[in-house]
């Protein structure tokens, strides 16, 4: 099944709220394919939600905000969400929703104030030793970059590859590596090794062979007449 993890933000009538507090009647920004430019609040009529759902990770950046400073936000969903992708990588329009996994960085898609944001990558979160914490590796750089603590419902971040690199130097650059290359929306914190969950992970990882999928329950809405809704603090345009 479709959906989004508990403490994803939906665009409501009453400002953003997280997934998991949205009500049958609540009323959620929407918008027809048929009328791309008109945004409009309709009901929720149904709230559903499924366990074991194999976890990606969308990462994109607002493209309206000037070179210096695009910073990303980041998406956690379950496989098969529908995403409206205007154009694709190679610079195509295309206008058509597709499956989050189908999704190429360099593709844009659409926010709920018009904008387009690009995507930078899809990635699949690998599952740890703990159940409620999931890792993205830096598949370029073959090291593990972050990880995801989803156990409270808010979504907590820890960055981590600073502490695989060897380069010592690069030890004291991580914080700008974070301002420059992440919202300030999200909170993510440096990892070391007194954090728990940070400890955790690494004697985990010493021994870990195949990585496997991260699994998680999702929450998703059937809105009525649009079938669509806006989820995260930009706004990205996605089907029920």
């Amino acid at each position: 099944m479709t959906g989004f993890v508990a403490g994803t933000l939906v665009h409501t009538e009453k400002g953003l709220v997280p997934i998991q507090e949205i009500n049958v009647g609540d009323r959620v920004l929407s918008r027809s394919e048929n009328n791309e430019e008109e945004t409009v609040y309709k009901s929720v009529l149904n709230i559903s939600s499924s366990f074991d759902s194999i976890i990606f990770q969308l990462c994109y950046y607002n493209i309206k905000n000037p070179m210096s400073d695009l910073q990303a936000q980041i998406l956690y969903l379950a496989g098969g969400n529908l995403i409206w992708v205007v154009k694709d990588e190679d610079g195509n329009i295309i206008d058509k929703w597709l499956p989050v996994e189908n999704i190429i960085g360099g593709s844009q898609v659409v926010l709920n104030n018009g904008d387009l944001a690009e995507v930078d990558g899809i990635q699949e979160v690998l599952r740890t030793n703990n159940k409620n914490v999931g890792d993205i590796f830096d598949i370029l750089n073959d090291r593990p970059e972050i990880l995801v603590d989803f156990s409270h419902d808010k979504l907590e971040y820890y960055y981590i590859e600073h502490l695989f690199r060897t380069n010592e130097s690069y030890r004291y650059e991580y914080h700008s590596h974070i301002e420059h290359n992440f919202s300030d929306k999200i909170s993510i914190m440096v990892g070391n090794y007194n954090i728990k969950v940070v400890k955790e992970y690494f004697d985990f990882f010493e021994v870990r062979t195949c990585p496997q999928p991260y699994t998680r329950s999702v929450y998703n809405l059937e809105v009525e007449d649009h079938h669509t809704y806006f989820v995260g603090y930009d706004g990205i345009w996605v089907h029920c």
